[in-house]
């Protein structure tokens, strides 16, 4: 019951707290969205690109009270290159595996290991003139700057590519007042061309910062059922610049227990510049490709692949548990 209280309580405050200035709209607090928040989303990824980042988070499971997956990950980009490593916790209970997702200007790949080994296998590999693979493992690794800020639909879905589309529809726009500052709620719904899913829910910004989200929801759903996230974001200052300091989220569904968990994330930021040299196989210990395959997505290295095989039982971190419960929710839906 006290676990649901901090809910209960921001939900009473959502509805509480709305309004709408005099003489102003829906229609116009949904133009001056539409006409800020571009601009000032890609000035402060422009901000963020100084900055590397490493987390760890905590995820628990709500209806047993026990921790299903503690792990550690860090996060590196220079230009369009960008580097992924995620370390589970020896005593988490969902991966056996470290694992590495990287890209650079030439190729892309996945290297991953046990945990207490020195040598990374090369698990997948993919030229980069193909573009990146349609895999939730190398989503915006060519740009990871974006996972450095909470303008999410859901792990697939950029907000700003989003509401440049006729499928993004906002449902309402209000103000909040909260301790004397102003923030902007948007109610939104988003439904992909040729998909059964949609996307719905709110984002809560804070105009003067930059329009960074204070909190959101989203809930993927059908119509028959549904899978509810909520997050809040909490902030440190560096400069002037506003860092994620510390991410909580919760997964609800009725119809699929096992993705009813709450995760908590907590971000480091460093200000420095990454090198080329990291986004390469030889920084990992493999040798780099002497030719690359441009006109298929089959490995170069065939043999080292044979080699990796037995250690591609399971995918690394919270992309793999949040895979599998989007996957089971989707067979559900």
């Amino acid at each position: 019951m006290r676990e649901n209280l901090w809910f209960v309580a921001l939900a009473f405050a959502v509805v509480s707290s709305q309004s709408i200035r005099a003489g102003e709209t829906m229609n116009d607090l949904e133009r001056g969205f539409k006409a800020e928040f571009p601009a000032a989303c890609e000035q402060y990824m422009a901000n963020l690109r100084r900055y590397q980042c490493q987390a760890e988070s905590i995820t628990k499971d709500l209806r047993k009270g026990t921790i299903l997956l503690k792990q550690a990950t860090v996060s590196r980009q220079l230009e369009h290159s960008g580097l992924f490593i995620v370390t589970p916790d020896a005593e988490s209970k969902v991966n056996v595996s470290e694992e590495a997702r990287v890209v650079n200007s030439r190729y892309v790949f996945v290297v991953t290991r046990k945990l207490g080994q020195k040598e990374w296998v090369l698990h997948d590999f993919y030229d980069a003139a193909n573009g990146l693979p349609p895999s939730i493992y190398y989503y915006s690794l060519d740009e990871m700057v974006r996972g450095f800020t909470p303008f999410w639909i859901d792990v697939r879905e950029w907000l700003l590519d989003a509401i440049k589309t006729p499928e993004f529809i906002i449902r309402d726009a209000v103000r909040r007042n909260e301790n004397g500052r102003e923030f902007v709620r948007i109610d939104y719904e988003h439904k992909r061309p040729n998909q059964r899913i949609t996307n719905s829910g709110y984002f809560v910004f804070d105009p003067d910062r930059s329009w960074l989200v204070t909190e959101r929801e989203n809930t993927i759903s059908t119509g028959t059922a549904s899978m509810t996230t909520q997050f809040r974001y909490e902030y440190s200052d560096d400069h002037g610049l506003a860092l994620m300091s510390r991410m909580i989220y919760r997964k609800t569904s009725p119809k699929v227990p096992v993705a009813e968990a709450e995760s908590t994330v907590t971000y480091q930021f460093t200000r420095e510049e990454a090198k080329r040299s990291e986004f390469t196989l030889s920084s990992f210990g493999l040798p780099e490709p002497v030719g690359i395959e441009s006109t298929r997505r089959t490995p170069t290295y065939l043999w080292i692949l044979a080699a990796g095989t037995a250690f591609a039982l399971l995918a690394a971190g919270a992309y793999r548990l949040a895979r599998r419960q989007r996957t089971r929710a989707e067979k559900i839906l």
